[in-house]
């Protein structure tokens, strides 16, 4: 009896690892189709920024700040910073260019916004334009 008491424990143990192995896997590919999308603003005056994809977002970045959204892979979020009587009007996310994996950095500038994959090298992507 006290042999098959154990068995039965160490089983019902067992059963709850392999399920807390599963949640995690299950909830690791959950965020598997999302990305991370980082706007850093480096000019001395707030930046607005608004998305129009997926029921769209305005936002206001203090300068020295940064705002990070996630977005779904495969669709392209269309975006919009003003600064100032200035606007950009840039593709935040295309899946065609930017791929699947990695996420994204942005860095607003002077001279206008900076696109990275890796966060250390950044190319000019637009100017500012009078609004």
């Amino acid at each position: 009896m006290r042999s098959y008491l154990l068995q039965n424990i160490n089983m019902s143990n067992l059963n709850y690892v392999v399920m807390l192995v599963a949640l995690t896997f299950v909830s690791g590919l959950c965020n598997a189709d999302t990305i991370y999308i980082r706007l850093n603003n480096f000019i001395s005056d707030e930046v607005v920024l608004s998305c129009m994809s997926e029921g769209g977002f305005v936002t206001h970045i203090a300068p020295n700040y940064f705002f990070v959204w996630r977005f779904p892979i495969g669709k392209t979020e269309h975006c919009r910073a003003e600064w100032k009587g200035l606007h950009a009007s840039f593709i935040a996310y295309d899946p065609q260019y930017d791929g699947k994996g990695a996420d994204l950095f942005w860095f607003a500038k002077k001279e206008g916004l900076f696109h990275s994959f890796d966060d250390r090298s950044f190319d000019k992507n637009v100017s500012w334009v009078k609004s």
